[in-house]
């Protein structure tokens, strides 16, 4: 493990022409790949190393194996996600008198003489720019609403970015349960019905969430041909036989068909600015980064950059 870490470091973590994230595997022993750079291709890139780019996964390494100590922390929030992220930004826009429309889908941009015109089903809004962060399928149909041939180059390129599912499976237990740790890998086995990659325990986190636990199915596979209670009881039973636990009382699936991109190898995306005042961030913009937070916070940074002329 060491050596191939060795030998991409030496590389500058990056490679000359994209390949499939297993071609860096040469000379990796197979149960290294299976207990280490899999898991970790699948939870960073959200596709296996079958699929993943190349010189994507160099770069999730590059910014944390080969990075100082603390940017391979792993950092567990103790409130959901909107809370620690939107909601907080929310709250600080509107302190800054930004107006924030909420459930207010946009249908249409328009090109005008001095800006945009944003259309909504009820309204339309005179602007100077606009930034559509927003993933690949949302963006294309936005972006041809504007009726602007500059834009189909960018159009095209987005159409051909795939997506793949991630699944988070809830179960909640009569009794109260904690595991060792707040997170702990699962032993994925899909040929014996063991989809769970991670387990995460709730009430560690949240003393509200008590008994609750979540594991975490990120990728293609097949447990995509399974309803939710087939795929909720798999994973029950994959706990039961891994932890020694006993049958939920509750099992709930929330499923994303859409929940990241494919980072496949030469994976192409349309740069930050599209034309004047129209600019790409989220998971739509070029980046060398997957379907991250991380990745969003770094596109965000170069639309506005963009928008402001401080770089482009």
């Amino acid at each position: 493990m060491a050596r191939a870490v060795d030998r991409w470091k030496r590389s500058g973590w990056a490679v000359a022409r994209d390949h499939t994230a297993i071609e860096l595997m040469d000379g990796v022993p197979a149960v290294v790949i299976e207990r280490v750079w899999q898991p970790l291709c699948v939870a960073a890139l959200n596709v296996r190393l079958e699929q993943a780019s190349a010189a994507v996964f160099l770069a999730v390494l590059r910014d944390s194996l080969g990075a100082d100590r603390a940017a391979s922390d792993l950092l567990l929030p103790r409130s959901d996600l909107s809370a620690l992220l939107p909601d907080a930004a929310a709250r600080t826009l509107a302190a800054l008198g930004v107006d924030i429309r909420l459930r207010t889908a946009v249908e249409q941009l328009t090109r005008g003489p001095q800006g945009w015109t944003v259309r909504c089903r009820e309204q339309a809004s005179e602007v100077d720019a606009v930034v559509l962060a927003l993933p690949p399928w949302r963006a294309v149909p936005l972006l041809e609403s504007a009726g602007q041939a500059p834009l189909e180059p960018a159009i095209d390129t987005l159409r051909q970015v795939t997506h793949a599912p991630i699944a988070t499976v809830y179960l909640r237990y009569d009794s109260p349960v904690r595991l060792p740790l707040a997170a702990m890998a699962l032993r994925e086995n899909p040929a014996r019905g063991e989809f769970g990659q991670w387990v995460f325990d709730r009430g560690a986190l949240d003393a509200r969430c008590a008994g609750v636990l979540s594991v975490v199915v990120s990728a293609a596979g097949p447990h995509e041909a399974l309803d939710h209670f087939a795929l909720a009881s798999a994973v029950a039973t994959q706990l039961t036989n891994a932890l020694s636990l006993p049958a939920p009382v509750a099992m709930r699936v929330i499923e994303e068909k859409r929940a990241t991109i494919v980072p496949c190898p030469g994976l192409r995306r349309p740069p930050p600015m599209l034309a004047e005042g129209l600019f790409l961030a989220a998971d739509a913009a070029e980046s060398d980064y997957p379907s991250t937070i991380e990745g969003s916070v770094r596109s965000g940074w170069a639309a506005a950059g963009c928008l402001l002329g401080k770089h482009c």
